[in-house]
Parts: C-alpha cells; sequence; structure tokens
C-alpha cells in the first residue's frame, strides 16, 4: 500500500472526527486545537472523556469512519502537558476514564508531573486502576509524595486490598505521610486480616502526629487478631495524650488480659503489660514511702517518746510491701 492511497482512506476518518468535534466545539478549528470549553477540556481532553470505548458497540451514524477508542485521532494531538479545571493533563484522563483500556504511547509524558492535588499519573493509576497491573512508563522514584505526602506505596495499601505489593513501589519504611503515618501504620490501619510484608517492618517505637506507635494503632483497629511480636516495645512508651498500650486497651473497652483471651497477644506481651502495671503500683508505693518519712519527721518533732518504735513498725511494713511487689515484677 502505498503513502497516497492511505491518506486518502485517512480523509474521511478526519472528516468525521471534525464533524463531532464541531458539535461540542463550534469554534474548532485544527489548526487551533487547544481551544477550550466552559470546563476547560480540549478536543483532545473530551475526546477522552465522552467517545465511545472499544468495548461497547457504536451508537449513532455520526460514529461511523470514527476509528476505535485505542487510536487517538492525529489532529487532536496538543502539547501533553496541557491541563483540564482538575490540573489532570490527557494521560491523566485517560488513566481515570478508560478503565481496562491500555494507556496509548501518545499520551505518555514526565510521569513525575502531577495534578492539582498532587496526584502522579502512577498514583491514579493505582487508585482508579483496580487489578490491572501498572504500566511500567508511569514508574518513578517511589518517595515522590502525593496527596497528603502519602507515597505510591501507601496508596497501595489503601486501595488495593489483598494484591501483592509491587517491589518498584517499595522505599524507606520510616518515611511518613502529612500525618506522620508510615507504611506499616497504613497497613494496619487498611489492611485487616492481611500479615504485615517484612518489607514495611520498621522501629516499633515510632510514632506518628499524635504520637501513636503501629502498637497503639492495632490495638484501635486490629484487637481481635493476634498481636505481631515484630510491633511489641516497651509497654512504658506513651503517645501523645500520656497512653500507654494498656490503657488504650481499656479505653478501647476491649476484654480483660487473661490466660482465656489468647487473640488478645503473646504471653510475653500480656507479661509486659502486667510488669507496666506493677510499675504503676510501686511508683505510688515509693510516693506514700517518702509521704510516711514526712510525717515521721513532724510527729518526731512533736513527739519524740515512742517514735521509734512507731517507726521500725511501719519501715517493717515498707520492706514487706516492696518484697511483695518485687515478686510481681520478676513474674
Amino acid at each position: 500500500m502505498n503513502i497516497l492511497s492511505m491518506f486518502s482512506r485517512q480523509q474521511p476518518v478526519d472528516t468525521h472526527v471534525t464533524k463531532i468535534v464541531r458539535e461540542h466545539f463550534p469554534k474548532y478549528s485544527p489548526s487551533d486545537n487547544t481551544i477550550r470549553d466552559k470546563n476547560r477540556d480540549t478536543p483532545l481532553m473530551w475526546w477522552i472523556r465522552e467517545k465511545k470505548s472499544v468495548h461497547e458497540n457504536p451508537s449513532g451514524p455520526q460514529w461511523e469512519g470514527v476509528p476505535p477508542m485505542d487510536v487517538i485521532p492525529r489532529e487532536l494531538l496538543h502539547d501533553l502537558t496541557l491541563k483540564d479545571k482538575n490540573g489532570e493533563t490527557p494521560l491523566m484522563l485517560w488513566i481515570t476514564k478508560r478503565n481496562g483500556e491500555a494507556i496509548l504511547r501518545e499520551l505518555l509524558h514526565d510521569p513525575t508531573i502531577k495534578s492539582e492535588n498532587g496526584s502522579t499519573p502512577l498514583m491514579l493509576w493505582i487508585m482508579k486502576r483496580n487489578g490491572e497491573a501498572i504500566p511500567r512508563e508511569l514508574l518513578h522514584d517511589p518517595c515522590i509524595e502525593g496527596w497528603r505526602e502519602n507515597t505510591p506505596l501507601m496508596l497501595w495499601i489503601m486501595k488495593r486490598h489483598g494484591e501483592p505489593i509491587p517491589r518498584e513501589l517499595l522505599h524507606d519504611p520510616t518515611i511518613k505521610n502529612s500525618n506522620g503515618s508510615t507504611s506499616l501504620m497504613w497497613w494496619i490501619m487498611y489492611r485487616k486480616g492481611e500479615a504485615i510484608p517484612k518489607e514495611l517492618l520498621h522501629d516499633p517505637c515510632i510514632k506518628n502526629n499524635d504520637g501513636e506507635t503501629s502498637l497503639m494503632i492495632w490495638i484501635g483497629y486490629r484487637y481481635e487478631e493476634p498481636i505481631p511480636k515484630e510491633i511489641i516495645y516497651d509497654p512504658v512508651i506513651e503517645d501523645g495524650c500520656d497512653n500507654t498500650p494498656l490503657t488504650l486497651w481499656t479505653q478501647f473497652g476491649h476484654h480483660p488480659i487473661s490466660d482465656d483471651r489468647p487473640y488478645i497477644g503473646s504471653g510475653e506481651y500480656k507479661t509486659a503489660f502486667l510488669h507496666r502495671r506493677v510499675l504503676e503500683l510501686s511508683t505510688v508505693v515509693t510516693q506514700l514511702n517518702h509521704r510516711v518519712l514526712e510525717l515521721s519527721t513532724i510527729v518526731t518533732q512533736l513527739d519524740p517518746e515512742g517514735v521509734t518504735e512507731r517507726l521500725a513498725r511501719q519501715e517493717a511494713e515498707m520492706t514487706s510491701l516492696r518484697e511483695l511487689l518485687s515478686k510481681h515484677i520478676l513474674l
């Protein structure tokens, strides 16, 4: 087939395209294809939104001779970094509006360009194309942040339930979003019932903006599941409101810690909770001891006779109490 015959066969297509576009853009001209409608769409953007899907049957004679949706009429192509009123490029529109249809190479641009809400084409693909593998052309540095400083990995965790994490999205697990949450914290909140991937693990003492650790978040969201040993730490550590894991457990109204509730967590963690309680009681006893000494000093000044006997009895009682507490702490 020679070039002339190809060109002559394409002419009717262009005529049909022009006619259809002018029904929406009366002043449209192939020489000025960046004209905008009231929604700030160019003819190319409008075409992507409105044209029939390759999976649908043609509707109406006006679509006769028009190329299938996986072909962009050449006269509509323009600078691919132009954006609509939402800050989305034609590529971004294709991703959000044409589910199930592969990306056209004619629409590709720098993958780090963002929409008005900070989303790259990769982030939009993750949020809008559930079940569809990520095209390699959309991949970029996984540490680039988008909406609310979420990385593509965080968005994948939030939107792609049941789908394994692509290795291309993995990054330093200590990176946080605008809420101070890490990917591990995101996984705990959004992936109930799914085991934590080892790639997301980090120091369990890392906190979000509210002072919450991964363990504290687990207690709030997934208390019915066994607590993973990887997120257990010193139970004395508190959140921004001075809550320990134990006090949070109580506040959420969870079942008491007991041997017949094995789902609460490992035995060693239960012991750690009890250890924390004993430490709190020990602190109270120490404060009382100080108070007794203060009162004894006052009594000695007021009634020096017989004070030695009373002090000895009080000291014996305190010694007995300390020994009892020590036994509990060592349990």
